[in-house]
């Protein structure tokens, strides 16, 4: 219910959009499976989230580069492969980081399609808004729950007023070591002065995320 919620008050448009639990349709683990039979191991090694994982381990200087990394992160691509190619999808609303994921997709589709000589899947192709900007998390790493570095949705206002001061902060430590701040900084982003009081935060994201993204965004509580 959570998850259908934060959709909700991030604007989804039931009238334009199938709003539907993964869970509920079989159907998808049970491609899930038929394509990660015709994907390439080598694909996976490919994938950012297992490189990273890696390269967390190979810094920690660990004997076992794959030590932590369990099956489900790194067939996780393949999943998101089903997710896509089940709908015959044409055109997928991404964002940059999820640009791979597209590209993973249609490479397995194109195998299937190669091996069992038709055209079964649609190779889909990444559609990315250039006025997107990638969010920082609290870390200054991109914001995700794998990093745990997020903002609830539904925090509450002392908490979220915490956050995003927080983030701020972080964000100001990273690009002032490089370049002057007004070149990089969005409205989310953007440094507190000295001596400057954080505002009033909203008593939910939503409000805080339609500042940084110039939208207005309703959520009835």
């Amino acid at each position: 219910m959570e998850i259908a919620a934060t959709w909700l008050a991030l604007g989804l448009d039931t009238d334009n959009a199938i709003f539907y639990r993964q869970s509920d349709i079989p159907e998808i683990p049970e491609l899930t499976w038929m394509l990660s039979c015709v994907c390439a191991k080598g694909l996976m090694n490919r994938a950012h989230a297992y490189k990273a994982a890696v390269a967390e381990n190979e810094e920690a200087e660990n004997q076992d580069p794959d030590k932590g990394i369990t099956m489900g992160l790194f067939g996780y691509p393949v999943l998101m492969a089903a997710d896509i190619l089940m709908f015959n999808a044409n055109k997928v609303p991404v964002g940059r980081d999820q640009i791979q994921h597209i590209e993973m997709a249609r490479d397995i589709a194109g195998r299937f399609n190669h091996l069992y000589k038709g055209q079964h899947f649609v190779l889909p192709e990444a559609v990315v808004d250039d006025k997107v900007q990638l969010l920082n998390g609290l870390d200054g790493r991109k914001m995700s729950k794998s990093y745990d570095n997020t903002i609830p949705l539904f925090a509450s206002e002392k908490n979220c007023k915490s956050w995003c001061v927080k983030s701020k902060r972080t964000r100001w430590n990273q690009v002032s070591q490089k370049t002057p701040i007004a070149a990089h900084c969005s409205k989310f982003t953007q440094p507190l002065r000295p001596r400057q009081k954080p505002k009033a935060c909203a008593n939910s994201m939503p409000m805080v995320l339609a500042g940084a993204m110039q939208r207005t965004w309703y959520l009835n509580t």
